[in-house]
């Protein structure tokens, strides 16, 4: 969980330090809230070691951060009703860091998988960033599909997006897809690359229900096509 005196962020600090005074990290934490619940975070460290915001997780995972199903009876189908990690809080503040380059729109493990929550209502983000701990899946093929579908996420809201998975696939997407740099790797590895951060919302992210509505538009002419087609051979 997140200290100020916690040695990692020490030694980050002291990294930091020896770079550019505007170099800030992304890294991963637990924040403690009440009892022994946490939430699953996101902070934002500047070079001198402050925090300029914190992103808790809002949508977490299923059977494991919360149960299938929310049940006050922990005895019936426990599979469904109990999560690995029953401590773990569902975050309900903004979904951004504000970094020196603009806001960067943080999604955390499973996140990446879901479209509807990069539509969240709010200032759109300059890029997006996914950080996620891959090992849980490793000697999978989900890892090369995590990793696919952040490409997906990039394309679809025309942003850069900066993928960090430990034992997964990390790398850098431009927002046409493009794969910029990539690696796997089972130690600790820098990739260098460069992103360019827009504020401009991207058709999908405008209208996303235009694809989905289009294609059961389409749906129906042909289902209406095949009916009246049916008909008019059933007279003749």
């Amino acid at each position: 969980t997140y200290q100020d005196d916690d040695d990692v962020l020490l030694a980050l600090a002291g990294i930091l330090s020896q770079s550019n005074a505007s170099t800030q990290n992304i890294i991963g934490y637990q924040t403690m809230a009440e009892g022994d619940k946490v939430y699953n975070s996101a902070y934002l460290i500047n070079a001198d070691g402050s925090v300029s915001g914190r992103y808790d997780k809002t949508t977490l995972l299923s059977f494991f951060e919360e149960p299938l199903i929310r049940s006050r009876s922990r005895t019936a189908i426990p599979m469904l009703t109990q999560g690995g990690f029953d401590n773990v809080l569902r975050g309900k503040g903004k979904n951004y860091l504000p970094t020196h380059i603009g806001n960067a729109r943080v999604m955390i493990c499973n996140e990446s998988l879901l479209p509807d929550y990069s539509r969240k209502k709010g200032e759109p983000p300059a890029f997006l960033v996914n950080i996620s701990n891959d090992a849980w899946l490793e000697n999978t093929q989900n890892i090369a599909q995590h990793f696919y579908i952040a490409r997906l996420r990039a394309l679809e809201y025309n942003k850069d997006m900066i993928v960090n998975s430990n034992r997964g696939i990390s790398g850098i997407v431009s927002r046409l897809g493009v794969v910029q740099t990539m690696s796997r790797s089972d130690s600790p590895e820098l990739l260098i690359g460069t992103i360019r951060p827009n504020n401009k919302t991207s058709f999908f992210a405008r209208f996303p229900l235009f694809f989905p509505g289009m294609a059961l538009l389409w749906l129906f002419f042909w289902v209406f096509l095949y009916i009246y087609k049916g008909k008019k051979s059933a007279k003749n």
